[in-house]
């Protein structure tokens, strides 16, 4: 459960910023204290009622990659690099010589740093330590010296919480809440469980964590649902976590694929009741469990925890949630020992109420993540900022894990953090994403855990740029043309990943190895693979390339993926079978000198035209283009257009179908535009020629109407204030919508209260959407969607209804946006307000 909070407090040091703050802050039992307060005694105050604590052995600073610290980013051995990142989507191509014939170059990301930047950032994670005979030495292996698989690790933070809590938020109604109190009978808290149940069991069985952390599992008839339908697949169950008394227990539960190992002292667990709370959460038995399980090291410890809340700012309560993780420490020592210097092979994960992204107005992070002198901090590193692209000091995928169901604003408040070791045979994510989005006020948080490697994370990825072109030509005196590059990932972990990093954004084609499985992810969204474009054909790349494509012919696919996107990319890469292995991963970059490496166009984003300064681009000084229009869900027509702006000089555009017929032209100075109608699936072709070399600086765009409703980041209907006398019952509402002007659904709830969402309103879109052939979850339309919601009367009043709309993305907004919409739910005694909710992209 999260609580609605507001601060104007201000933090130097994290942004300079005075702002105020409403954000939802998770947390246990939060508004019942007034309803629970007469049954329950009065939250322990004493030491002796709680264990007590120890001093623990500090260690040297590290960093979150498991390097030491070094002054200024740099990394031992090698020059650091300050030049920021680039924002154009297509930039001339790096200088260099002639590559052609082939010449081989190296592709170890060692090579490329940046200096840190210290403002408003996070630090930046430290490239690991880089050899691949110890990273085959130290790889985790069972006492027969076979490999050993990754863990897959799931955190997530459920909200089941207890009926009375519920009556006292306005979520459920008095008498609902009073039938609650009996076994089997708290009807909001067993759907949500189901829902949480079902979005669980729908990961496919070869996806599926081997450790599932739930937290705020605080009702009883919620457990009994996740208990039934969760442990025939997660059989090894921590079905509760309690300190006795009248207390309300952790509402931790965890459930595993793995047996539990047994412990030093025995037992297969270690509970710690923390002994300093506050507020709401000292009606609970807030604590921390320590299990032991035999992946991905033959003894990995793994500890799970629910931090305090904050209520009314941020800064609320930091010092217990300070004084909680050192306790987690002392945990571990209990296990592993008093030395953290022996330990080895420590993941903690849960919701710790600490904002860990860029709009927090606190310090908290960095006074525990980034604090020398900080008990937990100085030995556990949060390994998401692990999943930002070497060089990059600050989240480009924020990894927001938590939503306010109200306002909708969300922030990152569940980790999953790993120890940090000197001698670097440590654990580490090698990848990590957000999902499960509908069922609670909290998304999961998902880690694939296995032993360091080379280039096994983003923040070590090989930077192709450092690593240089292998062929291709960008020199003076020559024509311009494509560049192919060369990474050749030796994955050592069974199960493990070998990332590359694409600084540059526009259109790529990745050839590969058979042996290799690689996936393509925005460097700001890397929960989610891109969908490729188009395919390539080795033998159909530009003659200036094709010499590297015959040297490792034998090795690598016929076909290669193309990919396009408006933001840099990760490549992650790992073998089909999941044993150690290498590979070959050819990368071309498409600088639209020849048809076969256009470059792909994304709507609403100014492109360069890679025109170089008095030199050609390919033999004849023609750049390619292509885009693909879309066919719509409802098949609207609409008016589409490309334009190309020079700034100096004129020249000529002409549009092709994929055959190569003509379908337009234009010419002349200024600007030069081809308009079109669009109501299908297509392929365009733009050709842009200049009337002299010197003419440079053309930029190309593409405007279409069309936006995406991306249910994969949530539809949620939510009831802000339900309509009429809100505590004898519930709203029934009917709610429709429609799509470009045509009805897409139909359906209605009979148990609405305040401050609940619509369950399940995401999947019912989709499901509609597949009934008119749709296969994706980002639902392409041309207009816009209308809602009406309305909440039927029983006494026959007469009452009207509107209906609301959502617009698309107009032509100037940014890529992605989300939209919210307030909704007046009319009533005889009282009106209601709903509010609809949801993403817009212009990218599926």
């Amino acid at each position: 459960m999260a609580a609605s909070r507001s601060s104007s407090a201000s933090s130097a040091a994290w942004s300079n910023r005075s702002t105020a703050a409403s954000a939802e802050r998770s947390c246990s039992i939060a508004s019942q204290l007034s309803v629970m307060a007469p049954f329950l005694r009065a939250p322990p105050t004493s030491e002796s009622s709680r264990n007590t604590r120890s001093a623990g052995e500090t260690l040297p600073l590290l960093t979150a990659c498991g390097g030491r610290v070094r002054p200024a980013g740099r990394r031992a051995g090698h020059p650091a690099d300050s030049g920021p990142l680039g924002t154009a989507l297509m930039p001339p191509p790096p200088p260099g010589r002639t590559l052609t014939p082939f010449t081989r170059a190296t592709s170890d990301a060692s090579a490329t740093t940046r200096r840190h930047r210290h403002h408003r950032h996070h630090p930046t994670p430290a490239r690991p330590r880089t050899a691949t005979a110890d990273a085959h030495a130290r790889r985790p292996a069972a006492k027969d010296g076979a490999p050993m698989r990754p863990l897959r690790l799931m955190t997530f933070n459920v909200q089941l919480l207890p009926v009375i809590a519920g009556v006292s938020e306005g979520t459920v109604s008095v008498p609902a809440g009073i039938a609650g109190l009996l076994p089997g009978l708290a009807v909001d808290s067993i759907a949500r469980a189901e829902a949480v149940a079902d979005d669980l069991l729908a990961i496919a069985p070869t996806e599926r964590p081997d450790v599932l952390a739930l937290n705020e599992v605080f009702s009883e008839d919620a457990r009994s649902v996740l208990m039934n339908r969760l442990k025939p697949e997660w059989p090894n169950v921590i079905e509760s976590v309690h300190g006795g008394d009248l207390e309300e227990d952790a509402g931790l539960m965890v459930f595993s694929q793995l047996p539990f190992l047994p412990l030093p002292g025995g037992g297969d667990r270690r509970e710690r009741f923390y002994s300093d709370d506050a507020g709401a959460d000292s009606w609970a038995s807030k604590a921390a469990v320590l299990v032991q399980v035999g992946l991905p090291a033959e003894r990995t410890t793994l500890v799970f925890t629910h931090l305090q809340a904050s209520y009314d700012t941020e800064e609320q309560y930091r010092d217990v949630r300070k004084n909680q993780l050192a306790e987690i420490r002392e945990l571990v020592a209990e296990v592993l020992g008093a030395s953290p210097g022996s330990w080895q092979n420590v993941i903690v994960a849960g919701d710790l109420n600490i904002r860990g992204d860029l709009d927090a107005t606190s310090n908290e992070w960095f006074d525990v993540f980034d604090n020398p002198s900080d008990k937990f901090g100085e030995l556990f590193a949060d390994s998401w900022i692990e999943m930002r692209p070497p060089g990059v000091s600050e989240d480009l995928d924020p990894g927001l894990t938590n939503r306010n169901r109200e306002t909708q604003a969300e922030q990152r408040l569940d980790y999953i953090c790993r120890l940090k070791t000197m001698d670097g045979t440590d654990l580490v994510a090698h990848h990590m994403r957000v999902g499960h989005r509908d069922p609670s006020d909290h998304y999961a948080l998902e880690a694939l855990i296995q032993v360091r490697d080379d280039h096994c994370q983003p923040c070590s990825a090989v930077d192709i740029d450092a690593a240089g072109p292998i062929a291709g030509t960008s020199g003076a005196g020559q024509p311009q043309t494509s560049l192919a590059y060369l990474v050749q990932p030796d994955i050592a972990a069974e199960g493990g990943r070998s990332w590359a990093w694409v600084r540059r954004p526009g259109t790529y084609t990745f050839h590969h190895s058979p042996s290799l499985v690689v996936e393509v992810f925005a460097a700001d969204d890397i929960s989610r693979p891109l969908t490729r474009l188009d395919s390539l054909s080795k033998s159909a790349v530009p003659p200036a390339v094709q010499v590297v494509y015959d040297e490792f012919g034998r090795q690598i696919d016929d076909e290669g993926s193309t990919f396009v996107n408006r933001e840099p990319m990760l490549v992650s890469m790992r073998t089909k079978s999941g044993a150690p292995g290498s590979g070959v991963l050819l990368v071309l970059e498409h600088l639209g000198d020849s048809k076969a490496t256009a470059i792909a166009l994304p709507p609403h984003q100014d492109v360069l035209v890679p025109f170089p300064p008095n030199q050609r681009l390919g033999d004849d000084d023609t750049a390619w283009f292509r885009l693909r229009t879309v066919k719509t869900l409802m098949g609207t027509p609409r008016q589409e257009s490309v334009t190309v702006e020079q700034p100096a000089g004129s020249g000529k555009i002409e549009a092709q179908d994929a055959a190569g017929s003509g379908l337009g032209s234009d010419s002349g100075p200024n600007t030069l535009t081809h308009d079109f109608t669009a109501s299908a699936e297509d392929e365009i072709f733009i050709v842009v020629q200049r009337d002299s070399d010197a003419d440079t600086g053309q930029v190309i765009r593409w405007s279409t109407p069309v936006s995406y409703l991306r249910l994969d980041k949530g539809f949620t209907v939510h009831v802000a204030n339900e309509s009429g006398l809100d505590w004898p019952g519930e709203d029934e509402p009917e709610f429709e919508m429609w799509m470009d002007g045509e009805k897409l659904l139909t359906t209605s709830w009979d148990d609405a209260d305040t401050g609940e969402d619509w369950p399940g309103m995401a999947d019912k879109v989709f499901f509609e959407a597949v009934q008119r052939g749709w296969t994706s979850k980002s639902i392409a339309f041309t207009g816009a969607l209308d809602f009406t919601i309305e909440d039927p009367d029983d006494l026959g009043a007469a009452h009207g209804v509107t209906s609301w709309t959502i617009a698309g993305l107009s032509p100037n907004e940014p890529p992605e946006r989300k939209r919210t919409v307030a909704v007046t739910v009319f009533d005889t005694i009282s009106n209601g307000l709903y509010t609809v909710n949801c993403t817009l992209s212009r990218d599926p």
